[in-house]
């Protein structure tokens, strides 16, 4: 075979199959030539055979008619007139079918001095013939020896003979003619079928060579596919209609699946049946509505966590004829980029911990105190099985942690309260030892963020707020007493070890700014009036409870600007912190703001969901502080559970304080809460105990 060139290819085959249809179509032609001369040649020859019979028949009927007409004349036998009479007409009718049979074969004219020459034979017969019946024999037998029945005869014989050889040469030249053109037909028949079969012949090879590179031309370039699929990091391989895998895929899909399933669904989710059957019902939603297939293209999963790795799918129609035919999935691994954005993450939240911590150390030292506390609170509300209040404490230091950006440790806190409340809900009993677990798997990963904090800043804690030491400091206590001091001078020195409710307010105002920002709201105002109050220690549950106060006032009452200016307010939200003692020896904390005000509508809704038959003001303002009663309708990190209040009720019956509620619509909210303080002791060394 001759190796041709490839741009060639296509006008050889051309040229080449060209030349075999046309040797088809000539050999085609040839032998229908060669049937036609085939049947001329068996039509002449059959005409030979019968031309022959008849000049047999002829020969010797003109001898039997001659002699039984002279015998007739003769003895006047009637038979031998009876044979004259049959056999003339086979005779006549003989030399007919001769010149039908092969008109044009011999010489005209010999043939017609041959009929002429009969004609005047059957008639000088026929004129003997005549005499003979009337009784003249004589006469009869004188014309047929006479000298004109010699000449007819004889110019019958020489035309015969002539016209004979004639037409047998003429039907000789028309045999040979004929079988020639067999010959010449049969041998360009076999020359176009062997040109036929040669041409077939290296068609065939031809295209066996051309199969054949075109074979090796897709191996390579299977191999050259191949070769490129496992170079990239990226994931690809191509599904049809069906969800099957076609056999080409990047080698690096081996490090995130098995190679065991050859449906699309179960190759990407080998460990989840549910959602395996998700993604199956949907992909096949995109074939079976080829006008919304690049909607459903886009709804299908785009990511997954698998063998702890992170993978982003894109999922990239191939069309054909205008209608999708195939889909590319193309997989990405995006665990380093996730793991880099986790560690940005807490790497901007521990450097706003560290903010807050440096800013006011004096609140992140309470908050730290508070969340340890709050976790004795849990493990004690745990054993007791009183799950209302592992649901308040639990609520209260996620929103605690959310404070200080310990997004990590408020997300557990989330998940294992959806779980509480959840188990809360559907009655089911859970595991104390689950909880017990979980909490302190909680603890020990806020331990360790504190840890990180007081290793970066330094040990700060109340001992560096003061100048002198504890044991100083209780010295200076028994002087006072010692002297007689009042009581006010007694107190106050006492007060000095205490958190100042600055610290308190400003971390909550710091608090309120930064939920704020990150709901967008930045037209939120905060106004704070410490007024140099001083607390005891005692109340730390119930600073701590206040930050799910701030955190509803911010999320449900600062409105759109625009909503604002359009009813005449102030496009500033305003919201006053206070805090004072009254005469009475009563701690008073008030939050103020002129927001929408209580929408007691949505609230009577509420509780009459939860079966609470009561409508008076008072009694709204009072079920807003029990658990479940929230006007949202959907749970986030912020709010929505309908805990944070009822936690806040807690913690003030527990000191037996009282709570103020006064709400206009439209016009603002104000909470009042009431702390009766209790009488401190001033033995030395009891400081921190009121």
């Amino acid at each position: 075979m001759p190796n041709l060139p490839i741009k060639r290819n296509n006008s050889m085959i051309f040229t080449l199959w060209g030349g075999v249809v046309f040797c088809l179509i000539l050999t085609s032609f040839l032998i229908q030539r060669t049937w036609v001369a085939g049947t001329s040649l068996l039509r002449t020859h059959s005409v030979v055979l019968e031309a022959q019979e008849l000049y047999g028949k002829i020969s010797t009927w003109d001898e039997v008619l001659t002699q039984e007409m002279k015998n007739y004349a003769l003895t006047q036998d009637p038979k031998s007139k009876q044979r004259y009479i049959e056999f003339n007409p086979l005779l006549g009718d003989a030399i007919d079918r001769l010149v039908t049979l092969a008109p044009g074969m011999g010489d005209p004219v010999k043939a017609s001095e041959t009929k002429k020459a009969n004609d005047d034979l059957v008639a000088l017969e026929q004129e003997a013939q005549y005499l003979v019946d009337s009784g003249n024999a004589e006469a009869a037998i004188k014309i047929l020896s006479g000298d004109k029945y010699s000449k007819a005869k004889a110019r019958y014989a020489s035309g015969y003979r002539e016209d004979k050889i004639a037409r047998d040469l003429f039907i000789k030249n028309k045999w040979e003619q004929d079988l020639n053109q067999i010959v010449l037909l049969c041998i360009l028949t076999g020359l176009s079928l062997f040109a036929t079969t040669v041409g077939w012949l290296y068609g065939f090879m031809f295209l066996s060579s051309m199969i054949e590179k075109g074979q090796q031309s897709i191996k390579k370039q299977k191999e050259e596919s191949r070769i490129v699929l496992d170079s990239i990091e990226d994931g690809i391989f191509i599904v049809d209609r069906n969800g099957n895998i076609s056999e080409s895929k990047s080698k690096s899909l081996s490090t995130w699946f098995e190679d065991s399933s050859n449906s699309a669904w179960h190759f990407l989710f080998p460990n989840d049946e549910r959602k395996a059957k998700h993604f199956q019902a949907q992909y096949l939603d995109v074939w079976d509505n080829p006008i919304l297939s690049e909607y459903y293209l886009k709804t299908l999963p785009s990511t997954n966590f698998i063998n702890g790795f992170n993978l982003q799918y894109r999922y990239i129609p191939i069309e054909q004829s205008g209608e999708i035919n195939q889909i590319l999935v193309h997989v990405v691994d995006t665990t380093s980029e996730i793991k880099e954005i986790e560690n940005n993450r807490k790497q901007r939240n521990l450097l706003k911990t560290l903010g807050k911590s440096i800013e006011n150390p004096n609140a992140f030292n309470d908050f730290t105190a508070d969340s340890k506390s709050i976790f004795s609170s849990i493990k004690a509300a745990i054993i007791k099985n009183d799950s209302s209040r592992m649901l308040h404490h639990l609520h209260t230091i996620k929103g605690n942690m959310m404070v200080y950006h310990l997004e990590d440790v408020a997300n557990a806190c989330h998940s294992l309260e959806t779980f509480l409340i959840s188990s809360v809900k559907s009655k089911s009993q859970f595991s104390s030892d689950y909880i017990s677990t979980n909490i302190s798997e909680i603890e020990n990963q806020f331990d360790v963020e504190i840890a990180r904090i007081t290793e970066l800043t330094g040990s700060r804690n109340r001992d560096s707020e003061i100048n002198i030491s504890i044991s100083e400091y209780d010295k200076l206590l028994e002087k006072v007493k010692a002297y007689n001091a009042n009581s006010d001078l007694q107190q106050y020195c006492q007060s000095l070890q205490w958190s100042g409710v600055r610290y308190k307010l400003e971390s909550l105002e710091s608090m309120a700014y930064e939920l704020a920002q990150r709901l967008k709201k930045d037209n939120l105002s905060v106004k704070v009036f410490h007024n140099d109050v001083r607390i005891q220690p005692k109340l730390e549950g119930f600073w701590s409870s206040l930050v799910h106060v701030v955190r509803n006032a911010v999320d449900y009452a600062v409105e759109n600007q625009d909503s604002r200016i359009k009813v005449g307010k102030d496009p500033y939200v305003t919201l006053k912190m206070t805090s004072s003692v009254t005469s009475e020896n009563i701690f008073v904390v008030s939050f103020e703001d002129d927001g929408p005000g209580i929408d007691y509508e949505k609230i009577k809704l509420k509780v009459k969901d939860h079966g609470i038959d009561t409508y008076s003001e008072k009694e709204l303002n009072s079920a807003i502080f029990s658990e479940g009663i929230t006007s949202r309708s959907e749970v986030s990190l912020i709010s929505g559970r309908g805990i944070g209040l009822a936690a806040v009720k807690y913690e003030v019956e527990k000191l037996k304080g009282r709570i103020f509620v006064d709400s206009q619509l439209g016009r603002g909210t104000n909470f009042t809460f009431h702390i009766p303080l209790q009488e401190i002791s001033f033995e030395p060394g009891a400081s921190n105990v009121a």
